[in-house]
């Protein structure tokens, strides 16, 4: 589908995309090159979409998210442990 498309309209990089791992794909059966058209419905447009594989991890988590995330659960624990303190000792603050 994918090469007949670009046969008649030309490169398929600038049509949206939709994981392999979503639900209407795994669906229909749709893997990464298939193009999906949507139905058209009360007049609207009809549209295109690119089935791509899905992310891997590792492309999501990087080193830098994986600092942010630990930053913001030491601050979460940090802030938590201030509460207990001042909520068992009140003269604490």
């Amino acid at each position: 589908m994918l090469q007949r498309f670009q046969d008649r309209y030309g490169s398929a990089a600038n049509l949206p995309k939709i994981s392999s791992e979503d639900f209407v794909c795994r669906y229909l059966g749709a893997v990464p090159g298939d193009i999906l058209l949507s139905t058209a419905a009360f007049g609207e447009m009809r549209s295109w979409r690119l089935v791509v594989p899905p992310l891997r991890s590792h492309d999501i988590y990087t080193e830098e998210l994986e600092q942010r995330v630990r930053q913001q659960r030491n601050s979460t624990a940090a802030f938590m442990t201030y509460l207990r303190t001042i909520t068992e000792d009140p003269d604490h603050y």
